[in-house]
């Protein structure tokens, strides 16, 4: 495996065209090498777009360890509908890794080391919301469904297991369920009506 792996967060960010706002774009390396070690992070914008910082140090002190920093990316004022790349780099000993390890290991299957692009697709879309759109959010497990929503501009809530027993969920335009909320949340289920 190379050194370092590198992942970003979030892997697709939504971009209204009539009104672009900055979106935060999170880098994570892990150093999969003996020893202590230093690197340099950055990400890689199209032309016209502005990352804030420019790049940021990484310290590792031990194999395994992850290290990571944030970016403020800023679209241009004017822009296109499409998809575009922001992608991750880390640089140690002059050397750019651009790649996240990923381990496919099943008993059914033999191990198996993928490297996928290190990379956040920058989604450029014609959304529009209604005024006064407020959504209460029922979170399951390894759901990002929040985040893309909070994207489009929209006021969100996330709802405990309080809030659906005992809330006055009238106050939300919108009631959303994580994909797998209800394999996992009892307090979904019991509070359904």
């Amino acid at each position: 495996v190379p050194a370092l792996s590198v992942h970003v967060s979030p892997e697709i960010t939504a971009v209204p065209l009539g009104s672009p706002r900055p979106v935060e774009v999170r880098v994570f390396a892990r150093h999969l090498a003996p020893g202590a070690a230093t690197a340099d992070v950055r990400l890689e914008a199209p032309p016209g777009w502005s990352v804030d910082p420019s790049s940021s140090p990484l310290r590792f002190s031990y194999e395994g360890e992850e290290a990571g920093a944030r970016f403020r990316v800023t679209p241009p004022p004017v822009l296109r509908a499409g998809s575009l790349a922001l992608r991750a780099v880390v640089v140690r000993d002059g050397r750019e890794f651009r790649e996240a390890v990923q381990a496919v290991d099943y008993d059914h299957v033999e191990r198996r080391q993928l490297l996928r692009r290190a990379e956040t697709r920058a989604v450029v879309l014609d959304l529009r919301t209604a005024p006064g759109v407020s959504v209460g959010y029922v979170m399951g497990p390894g759901d990002a469904l929040a985040d893309a929503i909070r994207q489009m501009g929209v006021p969100l809530t996330l709802l405990t297991a309080e809030d659906l027993l005992f809330g006055d969920l009238r106050r939300f335009t919108t009631i959303v369920t994580g994909i797998r909320a209800y394999e996992t949340r009892e307090d979904l289920r019991s509070s359904n009506g």
